[in-house]
């Protein structure tokens, strides 16, 4: 299912259907774009293709699915989802 489908549907909840990954660098730009897990989920809402920057997959495990990677300015700060 596409990410806008889930993110959009009537019965996602933040709490249960998002998990967020707190390291060092997520939380300090979290910090500085004062923003909490809601303002991220509306934020991946907006993404779209001209957001894609690349694909990585990950050599040591071929059991992990590929990582989309997307790129945006948000509040004058460029930022990597």
């Amino acid at each position: 299912m596409e990410l806008h489908a889930i993110l959009n549907e009537p019965s996602f909840n933040i709490d249960k259907d998002f998990d967020f990954l707190l390291r060092v660098d997520n939380t300090e730009t979290l910090r500085l774009l004062n923003f909490d897990r809601t303002d991220v989920v509306e934020e991946l809402k907006t993404l779209s293709l001209s957001n894609y920057s690349e694909t990585l997959i990950d050599n040591g495990n071929i059991n992990t699915s590929p990582l989309f990677v997307f790129g945006k300015m948000v509040t004058k700060h460029l930022i990597y989802i």
